[in-house]
């Protein structure tokens, strides 16, 4: 048996790691939440999505600043291709 095994085996009467017990054993809901199903609460393909979106601005807009940025900067740049 190895070490890990051997620390989450469940005892009875012995407490063992309580750091390592706390972090497999999720923690219950105590008060008014109690019995309440917080993952349901939760519309995961909106949290997603929203994540998706976020990820997309933050590459998409630091490349927009940047060139028109460059063109206040060096307009002879990009001029031939943005000019009629």
């Amino acid at each position: 048996m190895t070490d890990t095994q051997t620390i989450n085996t469940p005892r009875t009467g012995v407490q063992g790691n309580g750091r390592l017990r706390s972090e497999l054993v999720p923690p219950v809901l105590q008060g008014r939440f109690a019995g309440v199903d917080l993952d349901a609460l939760v519309d995961v393909p909106v949290v997603r999505t929203w994540l998706l979106w976020g990820m997309v601005w933050l590459m998409i807009t630091p490349s927009v600043g940047a060139a028109i940025s460059g063109l206040f900067n060096f307009p002879d740049y990009l001029a031939p291709v943005i000019s009629p």
